[in-house]
């Protein structure tokens, strides 16, 4: 199934202090995220939409990651 997902592309930094939060509209990806500290997404929809979120490559070097979608994430090109 082919979809035409907007791909999103962060890069925060590479120190411990450099941390992505952030709140994104679902069905969108793939996502590409970089950041030295933390990286923290969820989506949202303005309407009863699409709430998934497609993940190519999410990577902190020194935080935590936690990705939120309530109709779920998947990786893309798996």
């Amino acid at each position: 199934m082919e979809t035409n997902l907007i791909p999103l592309g962060i890069d925060a930094g590479n120190g411990a202090e450099d941390n992505v939060r952030l709140i994104i509209e679902g069905n969108r990806g793939p996502l590409e995220a970089h950041a030295g500290g933390d990286i923290w997404i969820s989506t949202l929809s303005e309407t009863d939409g699409n709430l998934k979120l497609e993940v190519d490559i999410v990577v902190s070097e020194k935080g935590n990651v936690a990705l939120y979608a309530a109709d779920g994430i998947s990786a893309h090109q798996a």
